[in-house]
């Protein structure tokens, strides 16, 4: 049928790997529900947290961050003054100071429902191109969470679910990783975000968490739900412990923890 069709031509949208009608209608409906909801949030300097530093040996001295938060954009405005500031704000509070001068990576995970809001960013480094640059990668989550019943289906659909699927964790996190300890004559500040600095920015950092600092899902969780006032939607949820099944299975990470 054409409802059909249409549903097809989003299902990539989901991070699903195969379509099944039944799961491509629950797609359907997530997407109906991200369009009802997507009103943008003005930056939330709270929301800012540094995740990782390069380099991190004693006696060193840190050249390049990584942190995490919402979307930093005021009234329709880029908020690059504002953001510099939390972020010079965050770092002191951690003992850090960040150099003098840097370039800003900022990295969205805005999809198309909100397009509006990444071309302010991306306009911004249009005409700030000293400032740094930006960069956008779809996530969107994985509507099938993994069944805590059946750990051979886990086992041998977890590639399926995660290397497969529209986010490509185990790729983002290598990516991610390489920027932040490449060698440069100018310092970076990674600023990775969604549009509330909960869902997809949770299912990232805490992909980085699980796989970099060797915490379990659980841990990665607590991180994500503890400074916000709201918790993390299902789906990338979900995606964030396949993520931690990936790991566990396949990269061996055998003193993983996945389950809650």
């Amino acid at each position: 049928s054409y409802l059909t069709m249409v549903i097809a031509k989003i299902w990539s949208g989901c991070g699903m790997p195969r379509p099944h009608l039944k799961m491509m209608l629950y797609c359907f409906l997530f997407f109906v529900y991200l369009s009802l909801s997507a009103n943008a949030d003005d930056f939330a300097p709270d929301k800012t947290l540094l995740i990782d530093f390069y380099p991190r040996d004693p006696g060193t001295t840190p050249q390049n961050f990584l942190f995490r938060g919402n979307m930093p954009v005021v009234n329709g405005t880029f908020a690059y003054s504002s953001l510099v500031d939390t972020i010079k704000t965050v770092s002191a509070q951690s003992g850090i100071k960040l150099p003098t001068n840097f370039k800003l990576v900022d990295i969205s995970f805005l999809n198309d429902l909100e397009a509006k809001e990444m071309k302010i960013e991306s306009d911004y480094f249009k005409t700030n191109s000293d400032k740094g640059w930006f960069h956008n990668k779809d996530i969107r989550g994985v509507v099938l969470a993994p069944p805590q019943d059946d750990p051979y289906f886990i086992k041998t659909n977890v590639e399926l679910y995660v290397q497969n699927a529209n986010d490509q964790l185990p790729d983002l996190m290598v990516d991610i990783r390489e920027l932040l300890t490449e060698v440069r004559d100018t310092s970076i500040v990674i600023y990775i975000h969604c549009e509330s600095g909960i869902g997809k920015t949770g299912e990232v950092s805490g992909s980085y968490y699980m796989k970099y600092f060797n915490m379990t899902f659980t841990d990665a969780m607590k991180i994500n739900n503890g400074f916000a006032d709201e918790n993390m939607d299902v789906y990338y949820r979900n995606s964030l412990q396949w993520y931690c099944y990936y790991l566990y299975f396949v990269k061996e990470y055998d003193f993983l923890k996945c389950l809650v």
